[in-house]
């Protein structure tokens, strides 16, 4: 503990010095200045705030030290966000050794601004210390392939209904994680299930060891997490993302970086094509030097947050102990092993900074997205804020051990809360009215199951479109009471399902998008000149501006809040928000309309001008088009003109910043590579060839092959010994028609995918 307080006071004495914030003149800096413990594969993280001019990347721009490695060579890349610089090691640093950075001046922004020259200090973790070092996985089992039948398993056990009243529209995504909490076996684990409202399976897939979560994301994808190696936690399992289409064919996989090992608790892929994963890193702490009774030699399992770009490269890095005390959270130091926070859900706030669950301490977390500075801490032992409405004797515990911390479009906060501690026991979902200014949160709305059970683990809440709330009650199932309830805002009950046998649900979600159903959808009869708009909900105005045939047509509507799969564009592909319209209308392609997105009826939007509308002519198919639009700032709408026929063409809003290329030190690639990669190919989107490279560091047997959308083998590009250096095939898919393949590097234990797009 000793080593512990040194190391905050090196990080308050380097803030203090330069007066300008945590880290002076930088908005963030990764490893934080003056902290410890990190791995040897780490890299350093810094930007100041702005876009940077990639044409002054230059290795002089940093400078490495290491107490026993001495100068550090390394890569200078910038992020596919364009703002953030990674300094990326030739080989891993060495352990228990001081690393020195120098932060030269020699890199400008777009603007002409320098980076100020700063110069910090960071430490490598013992190697004594980090016995249960964390590998990076390397392979993943599931990319092209479909999991064997396990003989010893029969087909999960379907869903029964007992409520069914008019639910929302929509159908349920499940996976049934359990290994072996008691009385369960464990012998369903792994398989998991679309269905629909009436307990019928639209599709299933043994997933096999799948763990975690079965996200939705909002471009459609879906996720799971498949163990792999790792640390032995008593909070997570150590897993690697696989991200799939709704066919269950692997797309991508997602891995921590830095050293760490992603855990099955969250995976969020953001609107600019970055993701957020979380991982568990177990220390070794003296907590007898810092609490009574504190034991000498206890495992604290730390967390981890990161942010990968486009790219796969860490270009934020949250460590819960760099910024939060280990005394004073929660009730459980004395423990000999605990979990330091248990987070268990990341949330996106409307402004962009992250909320975090965590459940250890039964508290709401806000961090800053940027510069990963604590904001507040709701509930628990260390609250911050006022709750009206809550029953008093639950203080500090209003929420307890809960989870899935979302927000919705109106600013409020939902979360599960298990209720899983003293003084109450039993679960119930929870709304908040939010008012950050003066930390109050006002209880609007909440409910719990008539059968007053609570939740000793896992569990989630999600509102849906139509106002009704859809409650999975985690762990409680293993009593076999009701698995998931949908209520109205009143609270009436809609919905109700329980799981048989070996089933438990970790979190649960019911989309629409399996079903097909639209948000909204109406039609209007127009005249030429009139503005209508169809559906107050829906957001769009459209005018008939002229027509062929005739002075009038009828016009129709329809808005889905998904986006489409997959979607194709000529060129570097925009930052599609979840959100697709049809328009559709009785009168030709002569004919065109003025139409208009109000854009603040679609929250999850691009607030900037850099969004756009894009077009295809025929919906789930074709390649969009960008329509030239005018965007209103102060209305936050925009407007184009188009036409519209009888089979309603597709429109979706993307961002459409542009997104500058990973930019290396020249010379680079003339120098033998140290480490396995598989580059991008380019050109991106190509037609009909395209070149792809890869680096061995030894002479090995390698593979690279090419997958369709369903995970079939269309190609083999390479295959055999090959030496060690750089190395680059040809694609030719003159054979193959348009759309988004997949490019798969095996060599040794390493194994990379990598995405393009033929455009014919």
């Amino acid at each position: 503990m000793r080593q512990t307080i040194l190391i905050l006071f090196l990080i308050a004495a380097t803030s203090a010095s330069l007066g300008q914030g945590v880290f002076g003149e930088y908005e963030y800096i990764s490893p934080r200045p003056g902290s410890g413990n990190h791995n040897p594969e780490a890299t350093i993280i810094f930007r100041v705030g702005e876009r940077v001019d990639a044409s002054t990347i230059e290795r002089s721009a940093i400078r490495v030290t290491g107490s026993a490695s001495g100068a550090i060579e390394g890569t200078l890349v910038l992020s596919t966000d364009g703002e953030t610089v990674v300094f990326k090691p030739r080989a891993p640093f060495r352990y228990g050794e001081r690393v020195r950075v120098e932060l030269g001046n020699e890199l400008r922004t777009a603007t002409g601004r320098e980076f100020p020259s700063y110069e910090f200090y960071f430490a490598i973790t013992e190697e004594s210390a980090h016995s249960r070092r964390q590998e990076r996985p390397t392979t993943s089992s599931a990319f092209g392939a479909t999991p064997a039948q396990r003989s010893s398993v029969n087909p999960i056990p379907y869903p029964i209904v007992d409520v069914n009243d008019n639910p929302a529209p929509g159908s349920v995504l499940y996976l049934n994680p359990n290994s072996s909490v008691p009385p369960r076996s464990g012998e369903y684990s792994g398989w998991a299930l679309f269905f629909a409202s009436d307990g019928s399976v639209r599709k299933q897939r043994d997933l096999g060891a799948a763990r975690g979560e079965l996200t939705m994301h909002p471009d459609g994808l879906i996720s799971w997490g498949e163990p792999v190696a790792g640390p032995s936690l008593r909070g997570g399992i150590p897993v690697e993302w696989i991200v799939a289409d709704t066919t269950f064919a692997p797309v991508d996989t997602l891995q921590c970086g830095n050293g760490y090992v992603a855990e099955k608790h969250e995976v969020r892929l953001l609107p600019n094509g970055h993701a957020l994963l979380t991982s568990y890193v177990p220390m070794s702490v003296n907590m007898a030097d810092s609490i009574a009774g504190g034991e000498p030699n206890a495992t604290v399992e730390m967390d981890v947050i990161q942010e990968l770009d486009a790219e796969g490269d860490v270009v934020f890095q949250w460590r819960g102990w760099d910024w939060l005390p280990i005394v004073g959270l929660h009730d459980r130091t004395t423990e000999s092993q605990f979990p330091h926070l248990h987070l268990n859900a990341v949330e996106v706030d409307r402004d962009g900074n992250l909320l975090l669950s965590c459940r250890t301490p039964s508290s709401i977390i806000k961090i800053h997205r940027r510069t990963g500075e604590v904001l507040w801490i709701m509930g628990g032992m260390m609250n911050e804020w006022n709750f009206v409405g809550e029953n008093e004797t639950w203080a500090p515990y209003y929420m307890q051990t809960q989870h899935d911390i979302r927000v919705l479009p109106n600013g409020n906060y939902t979360y599960f809360d298990n209720g899983d501690r003293d003084r109450r026991e039993w679960a119930r979902g929870v709304e908040y009215a939010i008012d950050e200014a003066n930390k109050t949160a006002t209880l609007v709305w909440q409910y719990a199951h008539p059968d007053s059970f609570n939740a000793p683990a896992a569990g989630s809440m999600q509102r849906l479109p139509n106002g009704n709330s859809f409650i999975c009650w985690g762990w409680s199932t293993i009593t076999d009471d009701a698995a998931i309830t949908e209520v109205t805002p009143d609270n009436r009950v809609v919905w109700e399902v329980r799981f048989p046998g070996d089933v438990f649900p970790y979190r649960v979600r019911k989309h629409a998008v399996y079903e097909n159903k639209p948000v909204y959808q109406t039609s209007a009869r127009l005249g030429i000149g009139d503005s209508v708009s169809l559906g107050e909900g829906a957001g769009v105005r459209v005018a008939l501006s002229d027509a062929a045939t005739g002075d009038s047509t009828t016009a129709g509507i329809v808005r889905e809040d998904y986006a489409p799969l997959l979607p194709v564009f000529q060129g570097d592909a925009p930052r599609v928000a979840p959100y697709r319209v049809f328009l559709s209308a009785s009168v030709g392609d002569s004919a065109r309309y003025r139409t208009t997105i109000d854009l603040k009826r679609f929250p999850k939007a691009a607030v900037s001008n850099h969004v756009g509308v894009f077009r295809r002519e025929t919906p789930n198919d074709g390649m969009f088009e960008q329509l030239p639009a005018d965007y209103d700032e102060a209305n936050h709408t925009i407007t184009f003109f188009t036409h519209a026929t009888g089979a309603a063409a597709e429109f979706i809003v993307a961002d459409t910043a542009e997104l500058p290329a990973v930019v290396e030190v020249e010379g680079q690639r003339n120098d033998p590579p140290t480490s396995y990669s598989l580059e991008r190919n380019y050109p991106n989107p190509f037609n009909p060839t395209t070149t792809i490279e890869f680096s061995l560091p030894e002479a090995t047997t390698a593979r690279v092959a090419i997958y369709d959308m369903l995970g079939r083998e269309v190609a083999v590009l390479a295959d055999g010994r090959m030496t060690a250096g750089m190395h680059r095939v040809e694609f030719d898919a003159s054979t193959l028609s348009s759309g988004v393949y997949f490019y798969r590097l095996e060599a040794g234990a390493f194994n990379a995918v990598r995405k393009m797009a033929l455009m014919k």
